[in-house]
C-alpha cells in the first residue's frame, strides 16, 4: 500500500534526525589553544565548543583516544577554560584534519564558566550559527560602517 511507503520515509528520516543530533548543548566558535600527550608545545587553532566536548582543525592526524590539553578562550569573558579530552574522531578536512573529542577532566568551576558562556551565547540569539555574539557584534559594526 502506498502509507507503507510514506510512514517507512517517515521513520528513516527520523532516524536520521536522532544520528545527526546527539549532543547536549550548541555549540560555538572559539579559539584553542592544543596539545596532545607530552608535548610542551601548544598549537594555536580554531574550533567550536560545546559543555560536552570540541572541534577543531589541525594539520596532521591524531590518533582516536589521544589525550589533549586545551585551553579555550570564552569570547567576551576574561578568562580562558582549561581541560583535558580524549579525540573520539579525525577526518580528513582539506588541507588538515578534523578533531573531534570530549572533554574528560574539567574542574567543577571551568565547566561552570563555559555553561554560562554557551547560555549567553544561546540568549544573545547565535543559535545555529557558529560564530559567537562577540564575533556577530563585530560584524554587524563592520557592515553598518560600509554603509555609512
Amino acid at each position: 500500500m502506498w502509507w507503507k511507503n510514506i510512514i517507512r520515509v517517515l521513520i528513516a528520516d527520523y532516524k536520521l534526525q536522532q544520528k545527526e543530533d546527539k549532543r547536549n548543548s550548541p555549540r560555538f566558535e572559539a579559539r584553542m589553544l592544543v596539545s596532545f600527550g607530552d608535548e610542551f608545545a601548544a598549537h594555536e587553532t580554531k574550533g567550536n565548543v560545546g559543555i560536552g566536548g570540541f572541534f577543531f582543525k589541525h594539520g596532521s592526524e591524531v590518533e582516536v583516544g589521544e589525550e589533549v590539553d586545551l585551553l579555550v578562550d570564552l569570547y567576551g569573558h576574561l578568562r580562558w577554560v582549561q581541560a583535558k579530552g580524549e579525540v573520539l574522531e579525525t577526518s580528513a578536512l582539506g588541507d588538515g584534519f578534523g578533531i573531534r573529542g570530549r572533554f574528560t577532566k574539567i574542574s567543577f568551576e571551568e565547566e561552570r564558566q563555559l555553561a554560562r558562556w554557551l547560555d549567553q551565547e544561546t540568549l544573545l540569539g547565535t543559535v545555529g550559527s557558529k560564530k559567537s555574539a562577540r564575533q556577530q557584534a563585530k560584524a554587524e559594526l563592520s557592515r553598518a560602517s560600509v554603509a555609512i
